[in-house]
């Protein structure tokens, strides 16, 4: 995905500006990832054993939400259109 460039206010074309317009830079849009979350970032701090699925499925569920993740497991994430920005996502 390109994104914008936008002259700077004396229009000089070497000092153009860079304007992120991509949903994995918003904060809310749910393809952001913070620095800090990656394959290692630990979900719940519950372990799934033999007798504690629905404690650890709530834990799970609890955190995708709070990280606005969640329509990634439950079905509610719908293919984007291929012209639609998220698409290259």
């Amino acid at each position: 995905m390109t994104n914008p460039i936008i002259p700077s206010e004396d229009g000089e074309n070497s000092k153009q500006q860079m304007v992120a317009s991509s949903p994995k830079y918003e904060p809310f849009s749910r393809y952001y990832l913070h620095p800090s979350e990656g394959t290692s970032t630990v979900i719940s701090p519950i372990l799934l054993k033999d007798n504690n699925y629905d404690e650890w499925v709530r834990s799970i569920r609890n955190n995708l939400r709070a990280k606005n993740k969640l329509c990634f497991i439950d079905g509610t994430l719908n293919e984007p259109d291929a012209t639609s920005p998220d698409f290259e996502q």
